[in-house]
């Protein structure tokens, strides 16, 4: 008799579906819901990153074989999975449906660790692909300031053009 289980009935019935209720209202309140989590952080400005020249989000082609907001989701997805699994491994990357800027993506990792260590290399929420600067927030952070996305930048801070090179003698 030890192995079967008998439906509860009557009060334990309802005990047991109050208390199951109590848990799930604590665990969406922690974030831990699919949609909340710390092992999310959301990246914006990814249109700088994914040249919009060669896959156009519009539908219109310009000179290459993308031709609608599809492709140059799939491809920004690939870069922007790229970029982050050098931290750790990325579990999803999720793009909006719509083409209506901002584009926000959402980067989903297998630890709170690894999101953490990509805000710890983000200086400032900034994080940098290539020529382009990616915004960064976590947004359930234990961290008050990694929570949302810095203001964008007109230019960046190390820009080659403001640096004056000092010029050495032979």
């Amino acid at each position: 008799m030890a192995g079967k289980s008998f439906p509860r009935r009557g009060a334990a019935a309802t005990a047991a579906a109050r208390a199951a209720a109590v848990v799930a209202k604590n665990t969406v309140a922690r974030g831990g819901d699919a949609a909340r989590s710390d092992c999310l952080i959301e990246v914006s400005d990814v249109e700088l990153a994914v040249p919009l020249l060669s896959c156009s989000r519009t539908g219109r082609q310009q000179g290459n074989d993308c031709d609608s907001f599809a492709a140059w989701a799939s491809k920004a997805k690939v870069v922007v999975q790229q970029a982050f699994k050098r931290f750790g491994p990325v579990l999803d990357v999720r793009l909006p449906k719509t083409d209506e800027p901002p584009v926000v993506v959402s980067v989903r990792f297998t630890s709170a660790k690894v999101a953490e260590a990509v805000m710890v290399a983000a200086p400032q929420g900034y994080f940098a692909i290539g020529d382009a600067e990616l915004r960064v927030c976590q947004p359930m952070s234990s961290e008050a300031i990694w929570r949302r996305f810095p203001a964008p930048r007109r230019n960046r801070p190390d820009g080659g053009e403001s640096k004056k090179k000092k010029k050495l003698r032979p």
